[in-house]
């Protein structure tokens, strides 16, 4: 296959893609593995408001080796 019908096929197969995460995952593959992280508008606020809240010192702190236990023992392993 030569490299103007695997761009077309490419392409083709682009546009029949519906799923958004999908769409996402191909484009990050195809920019060398830099996806751009652009967050919705209620997702910016609530990074906001947690960081503030973190700076504030109203929210709990774990070790990394207890989170680490922690998620281990949820999850079996």
């Amino acid at each position: 296959m030569t490299t103007t019908q695997l761009k077309h096929k490419l392409h083709l197969a682009i546009d029949t893609i519906q799923d958004e995460s999908l769409l996402e995952a191909a484009y990050s593959i195809l920019h060398n593995g830099h996806p751009e992280y652009i967050l919705p508008v209620s997702q910016k606020k609530e990074l906001r408001k947690r960081l503030e809240a973190h700076d504030k010192g109203l929210t709990p702190s774990i070790p990394w080796k207890k989170s680490l236990k922690a998620i281990r023992s949820k999850v079996g392993k």
